[in-house]
């Protein structure tokens, strides 16, 4: 391990400080062992990670409320998920249930209950390959939001695939950096990119 890394042991619910940086953790339902999301703030900024979730709880609402950016999983269109011939009818149960990834329409219903003033960035991801485009994803997103009154416009990102293989070495030497640099003002770490 590096030295000047900094690890934190938490439980589910539980919030801590690193570096100035508030870190709330909430639990979420999810076919594993004690999953969590996020809440990060720092100063007036803050940000909600969401990604492995089967459903949208109260508690996921309440916690991402009042968010500047959000990160948030839209896995699946329902429709393309169905049809999908790859994916045995099992697989296709375990992703669409309670405890495993949110839709399209479900992201949709989660952004549009916590939609604000405040929250000016949304990033979708964990988007299925087979069952899913960022232009769907987007676009249910868009048409929730413009029911419920909002007004603004969005930009499309290309989908991305990342920098290293999944457990190659590049990918592991990663494992180990901090996730927070310190930003040119000092007060607030930055997000590496």
């Amino acid at each position: 391990m590096k030295a000047g890394v900094t690890w934190k042991q938490f439980e589910a619910g539980n919030a801590f400080q690193i570096d100035g940086v508030k870190i709330e953790s909430f639990s979420v339902p999810h076919d594993a062992i004690d999953p969590v999301g996020f809440r990060f703030e720092c100063g007036h900024s803050s940000l909600g990670i969401l990604s492995d979730v089967g459903h949208v709880t109260r508690m996921i609402i309440d916690r991402l409320r009042g968010v500047d950016t959000l990160f948030t999983e839209s896995n699946y269109d329902e429709a393309l998920l169905q049809n999908d011939t790859k994916r045995p009818w099992a697989t296709k149960q375990r992703i669409s249930n309670r405890h495993g990834h949110l839709s399209n329409e479900q992201t949709a219903e989660l952004i549009g209950e916590i939609a604000s003033p405040s929250l000016t960035r949304i990033i979708l991801g964990h988007l299925s390959s087979d069952c899913n485009t960022p232009e769907l994803a987007a676009s249910v997103i868009a048409a929730r939001l413009r029911e419920r009154g909002a007004r603004g416009g969005h930009r499309r990102v290309r989908r991305s695939r990342p920098a290293h293989p999944p457990g190659s070495r590049r990918a592991r030497s990663h494992l180990s950096e901090p996730l927070f640099r310190r930003n040119s003002c000092q007060k607030c770490p930055r997000v590496r990119t």
